[in-house]
């Protein structure tokens, strides 16, 4: 693949994976937590408590940002906020059993939109191919941390040719 293709590439996967979010953005309840809401219940479920700060820097965002945020959160039980032992002034906020319930819904209700239109709309060979594809949007998140031998995009890059 040249230069110009690979950026061909590049567009059409970023423009696909924005329209992506945003029909993913539509399927979200009306009054729940909202995009950034459900981002820093994510943040708490993968990585435990964390500080108002820690947070934000999670999102590429100053504290401040996510304050109102965190505060609606708190409001409707989804989180709970304790002082930090050792530094007095700051707390730190764990996700409450409600709060994992309204993420686990949210996702399980993501989830079942796209497999039901990848069913309705791709062939079984086309949801094969989304698979590694995801795998490999995976990859490019990771930086490459990932090993690439023996993966399935290996695989797939060693029958179709490589993307350089």
């Amino acid at each position: 693949m040249n230069d110009d293709e690979l950026h061909a590439t590049a567009v059409a996967l970023r423009r696909a994976a924005t329209r992506l979010s945003l029909r993913l953005r539509a399927e979200r309840p009306q009054g729940g937590p909202g995009r950034l809401g459900f981002s820093l219940l994510g943040h708490l479920y993968r990585g435990g408590p964390m500080t108002a700060g820690e947070l934000a820097d999670a999102e590429r965002l100053q504290p401040q940002s996510v304050t109102r945020v965190l505060a609606s959160l708190d409001e409707k039980g989804l989180i709970s906020r304790s002082r930090n032992p050792s530094d007095r002034r700051q707390h730190h906020i764990s996700l409450t059993e409600p709060g994992i319930a309204v993420l686990a819904e949210h996702v399980r209700d993501s989830d079942a939109w796209l497999a039901e239109t990848m069913a309705r709309v791709l062939s079984p060979a086309e949801c094969q191919m989304l698979s590694l594809a995801a795998d490999l949007i995976g990859q490019i998140l990771d930086g490459g941390d990932r090993p690439r031998t023996g993966s399935r995009g290996d695989r797939a890059l060693n029958q179709h040719g490589s993307c350089t």
